[in-house]
C-alpha cells in the first residue's frame, strides 16, 4: 500500500493535484513524525534492493547530457512508474536537483515569455505544470531524507535546503509573473462572469494565495530579505531534523513483559528481539523509534 500511494502521488498530473502534490513532498521533507515507521520499513526495502548495475554520474550542467548518467532524470520504467531505488546514489541528488531547478525556471519564463493575453490555460495550467523533474526528483530526495539518516545523505541535504529554499522563493518573484497570475485571478473571480469551473476557480485561487503568501507583493529588497528568512528557517528545521532522526536512532524504552500485557503478539516478538540485539537481560523488552 505504501509503494502504491507513493507512486500515485509521483504520477498524479489532473489539474489542481499538483499543488496537492507539492504540500506532500514538503511534508515529507520537513515532517519526520508522522509515518516514520512506515517510512523505514519502505527504506529498508529499498536498501535490500540489488546493486549490482550502478551507474557513474557525468559531470554536466545540461539535461540531456545528465540523463545519460544519473537514474533520476532518466524515464522510470519500473512497476507504478517507482524510481529506480537500485541505481540511485547519494552523488546523483545535487546534480539532479540543479537540473530540475533550472527546467523549472525555463518552464515559468515560458510563461512570462508567452505573447497571448493571459488566460487560466496559458498561465494556470501551464504553471500547474511546471517543474516535472523537479517534483520528480525532490519527492525521492524528500523521503529518502526523512527515512535515512547517513552523514552523506545529511551532507547534501544540508548543502541543498537552502538553495531549494532560495530557488522557491525566485519561482515566486519571478519578474513578470505574477502579472499574469495577478490578472487571471481579476478576470475570473467573479462567478457570475467567468468562464471557469469551480474547480478551476479554486485552482486560480490557491495559486494567487500563495504568491502573495511568498512576496509576490513586497518591492525587490523585502523580497530579498523576505527570501533570506524562509532560506534560513530551511536550514534550521533541516538541522532539526536531523537532531530528532538521530535521537531516534538510539532511543531505546526497557519495559518487562507485565509492561506490554494485552499487546499483539508481534509487537511483543518485536520488543524481545530489539532487546536480544542490545544484549538486554532476558525478562527484558525493548521498544524503539526505528
Amino acid at each position: 500500500a505504501i509503494i502504491y500511494n507513493y507512486s500515485a502521488v509521483l504520477n498524479t498530473m489532473s489539474i489542481g493535484h499538483k499543488l496537492l502534490r507539492r504540500s506532500f513532498f514538503f511534508l515529507c521533507f520537513f515532517n519526520i513524525f508522522a509515518n516514520i515507521r512506515c517510512i523505514r520499513a519502505f527504506s529498508n526495502l529499498r536498501s535490500a534492493l540489488d546493486r549490482t548495475s550502478r551507474r557513474t554520474i557525468m559531470s554536466t550542467t545540461t539535461t540531456s547530457c545528465l540523463a545519460s548518467a544519473n537514474p533520476l532524470v532518466e524515464p522510470w520504467t519500473q512497476a507504478f512508474s517507482l524510481p529506480p531505488f537500485d541505481l540511485i546514489e547519494v552523488n546523483h541528488y545535487k546534480p539532479a536537483l540543479e537540473v530540475g531547478m533550472e527546467d523549472h525556471l525555463k518552464d515559468l519564463q515560458a510563461i512570462v515569455d508567452n505573447p497571448d493575453p493571459p488566460t487560466f490555460e496559458n498561465v494556470m495550467v501551464a504553471y500547474d505544470r511546471a517543474g516535472k523533474i523537479l517534483d520528480r526528483v525532490g519527492g525521492v530526495f524528500g523521503n529518502m531524507c526523512s527515512s535515512q539518516n547517513t552523514p552523506e545523505l545529511q551532507a547534501v541535504q544540508t548543502e541543498m535546503t537552502p538553495i531549494l529554499s532560495r530557488h522557491g522563493s525566485a519561482t515566486f518573484t519571478l519578474p513578470g509573473l505574477f502579472d499574469k497570475v495577478q490578472q487571471v485571478y481579476q478576470n475570473n473571480m467573479d462567478e457570475d462572469s467567468s468562464s471557469l469551473t469551480p474547480e478551476d476557480r479554486r485552482l486560480t485561487e490557491r495559486i494567487h494565495l500563495d504568491f502573495t503568501r511568498s512576496g509576490a507583493h513586497f518591492d525587490a529588497e523585502k523580497q530579498k530579505e523576505n527570501a533570506d528568512i524562509v532560506a534560513k528557517l530551511a536550514s534550521l528545521l533541516t538541522e532539526f531534523s536531523q537532531n530528532v532522526l538521530k535521537d531516534e536512532e538510539t532511543y531505546e524504552l526497557v519495559l518487562k513483559k507485565d509492561d506490554l500485557a494485552g499487546c499483539p503478539d508481534g509487537l511483543i516478538e518485536a520488543a524481545k528481539n530489539a532487546a536480544e540485539e542490545r544484549n538486554k537481560a532476558e525478562d527484558e523488552y525493548v521498544i524503539t523509534l526505528s
